[in-house]
């Protein structure tokens, strides 16, 4: 990602500007920031609620879905039709819960790209209170392009319809706004996690942890955010944890050496439809240690037309299956499992 200034100085930025006022806190740019050339209203993150990263025990059966990228068309009925959630609701707010005790990560870059990113925000926010009302539960990690928003809100690069500024433009959204939180849809996404920990599954993006531990990542996540709010090396950096890409392809060693730093067995990811395999389906590499589920669905990638992972646990051991768009699934992976190494 690429922040500067320039052009992107114009009217539409002033004025979102000039209606956020001042009375927000500012994070101040430094070394290690991307800058964008004008000051950045942050909220407050409270890490006790809000983790760097979640750690759960492993569940009966696991969901993951990644870089859905505003495609809602692709969203609601997929799920539907694999009996995550009852029926594809008339609002995105109106979707209910199906899969019992089951767990749903989105393994981020839920926005841009595709046209209905507040729609698949508003859906997904609904599906998690609902799911943890029925005893399940739905967690959203960052993508980079999460983080990208929150680092330049009024990105000119990002001015399309088919972005989330777009889309908070058409509805007479000040991005800035959502973006330090006091739109709540903003407040809730800028608290999203940057990975997921269930049972030795580690759940992050980019997939490339830079062979760090869990507690050591965690710790240089939430000093980052803190010290430079989402524009920062960790977050936005070209080989964060949210933008990383082709490192895998490059050296294969690196992703079994991640795991092992990690204390897991296992790494998901997306961020890069053609990474360790066949574009446009979900695939598998290292022996069953990576596993890429971004399917490619937006309109500029048209590569595959989205599919989930699913993981089921039975002991020590697991099985991975993929769930295709109309309900069927096809086995994936199948070995030991059990609790990951201590952080």
């Amino acid at each position: 990602m690429a922040i500067g200034h320039g052009s992107r100085f114009d009217v539409v930025r002033r004025a979102a500007l000039a209606l956020a006022g001042v009375a927000t806190a500012v994070v101040a740019a430094g070394c290690g920031t991307h800058d964008p050339g004008y000051p950045v209203p942050s909220g407050p993150r409270d890490w006790n609620v809000h983790p760097a990263i979640v750690q759960i025990a492993a569940p009966k059966t696991l969901y993951a879905v990644s870089d859905i990228h505003g495609m809602y068309s692709v969203l609601a009925p997929l799920l539907f039709v694999n009996g995550i959630t009852a029926g594809i609701p008339t609002s995105p707010s109106e979707v209910r819960w199906a899969a019992a005790d089951a767990v749903l990560v989105v393994v981020g870059d839920v926005v841009n790209k595709g046209p209905k990113s507040i729609e698949c925000l508003e859906f997904l926010e609904a599906l998690q209170a609902d799911a943890e009302a029925a005893g399940g539960r739905v967690i959203v990690t960052f993508g980079n392009h999460e983080a990208e928003f929150l680092a330049d809100p009024l990105d000119g690069n990002d001015s399309a319809t088919s972005t989330l500024r777009g889309e908070l433009g058409a509805q007479g959204v000040n991005p800035l706004r959502f973006g330090d939180g006091t739109d709540p849809r903003g407040l809730w996404m800028r608290n999203w996690p940057f990975a997921v920990l269930a049972g030795d599954w580690f759940f992050v993006h980019a997939g490339d942890t830079g062979l760090r531990s869990q507690a050591t990542l965690a710790a240089d996540l939430q000093a980052d955010v803190d010290l430079h709010g989402y524009r920062g090396d960790e977050t936005v950096g070209a080989a964060s944890i949210l933008e990383a890409s082709g490192i895998f392809d490059k050296d294969a060693t690196l992703g079994p050496r991640d795991a092992d730093a990690l204390g897991v067995r296992h790494v998901v990811f997306g961020h890069d439809p053609k990474a360790i395999g066949k574009k446009g389906v979900i695939v598998t590499a290292s022996n069953g240690t990576l596993f890429r589920i971004d399917t490619g669905i937006t309109p500029d990638q048209n590569y595959g037309t989205g599919e989930i992972l699913r993981i089921r646990f039975d002991g020590d051991t697991a099985t991975a299956d993929v769930l295709d768009n109309k309900g069927g699934a096809t086995p994936l992976w199948a070995g030991p499992s059990g609790t990951a190494a201590p952080p």
